[in-house]
């Protein structure tokens, strides 16, 4: 299919396609592949990357396109391939006023009028440049971002590769991003027994809000904090089931411990369901008793009438664990 749409370019007709998927399964190869193809076929391939950090500057992948054109053409080709619009690129590529050195600055327009005069003249620009050898444009694109508005409405069938994109690019603006694709994939992994990727999702979430647990001594200090909010305390909860089913022993008590930070926030908040669901989750198995359990059950009662669903499945619950004292 990728050939098939080189070969549209080739006999003259522009094409746009869009590489997406899982991470890993070779979009990158796939790209170089096709450009290595482009270039046999006597195509001209320019590369452009999206810089994942805060800073870049703007159309970033089309400048670096079109300062490698630039820097491998002579002044005569590209007077004729850009034309009249030669200093309107060379506001974003100033590398063009060393090769036309009698470029006089653009008139001044407001933003949009001059964003459009821009785009223009990189349009045509590349219709010129592409008369005399077919080009190849390979855009790294935000990722993270593509993939998002590419996925629409299925996004949480996809939240695992979000999160993972949104983790690489690592920039704050998509932090609450990455922490909500986070979440989604740990409870997606969790639905499916896919415990140890539910582990990883839901520690990447934490990490991102900075509430990082390393050790017995850092969870009883987490354990003393209220989370900030409801996400927070989902993602505490999520990674509390998370690692019931894959620790043991002692460590039970730290995911216990956890499982009560995420407890305090929807008891002090008024979640009722999700404190409920919180005090009746199975942390550990029947017989192991684990100090504080029954404490928090006996919290979770006192916010719910004493003849509702909710109460009967907690004592339901402490009636499994044998032992009602505070």
């Amino acid at each position: 299919e990728l050939r098939g749409a080189l070969d549209d370019v080739l006999s003259g007709q522009g094409r746009m396609v869009m590489l997406a998927g899982e991470p890993g399964i070779g979009k990158t190869r796939t790209a170089q592949e096709l450009a290595s193809y482009a270039e046999g076929q006597g195509a001209k391939v320019l590369w452009g990357w999206c810089y994942e950090e805060e800073g870049a500057p703007p159309y970033w992948p089309w400048v670096q396109t079109i300062r490698t054109y630039v820097q491998e053409c002579d002044a005569g080709q590209l007077r004729t391939e850009m034309g009249h619009g030669a200093a309107n690129i060379a506001d974003v590529v100033p590398e063009i006023q060393s090769k036309i050195t009698d470029l006089k600055p653009p008139p001044t327009l407001e933003p949009e009028a001059a964003r459009f005069r821009l785009f223009d003249s990189i349009t045509t620009f590349l219709k010129n440049a592409a008369q005399g050898q077919p080009l190849l444009l390979v855009l790294h694109a935000r990722i993270a971002e593509a993939l998002e508005e590419l996925y629409g409405e299925q996004v949480e069938v996809h939240a695992a590769e979000l999160a993972h994109h949104f983790a690489e690019a690592q920039t704050e603006p998509v932090s609450d991003k990455l922490v909500r694709y986070s979440l989604l994939a740990g409870e997606r992994a969790l639905a499916a027994y896919a415990y140890e990727d539910a582990l990883t999702h839901f520690e990447r979430g934490l990490v991102a809000r900075e509430v990082t647990l390393s050790g017995t001594e850092a969870v009883y200090q987490a354990a003393s904090q209220v989370p900030s909010d409801e996400e927070a305390a989902d993602l505490l909860f999520g990674l509390a089931r998370a690692q019931s089913a894959t620790v043991v022993g002692h460590q039970l008590v730290e995911a216990f411990a956890i499982l009560s930070r995420a407890f305090d926030y929807y008891a002090t908040e008024g979640k009722v369901a999700q404190a409920v669901a919180a005090a009746e989750f199975p942390i550990a198995p029947l017989g192991v008793r684990i100090p504080g359990v029954a404490h928090l059950m006996a919290r979770a009662l006192t916010l719910v009438p004493s003849d509702s669903h909710e109460a009967g499945r907690l004592f339901s619950r402490y009636g499994g664990w044998g032992w009602f004292r505070l």
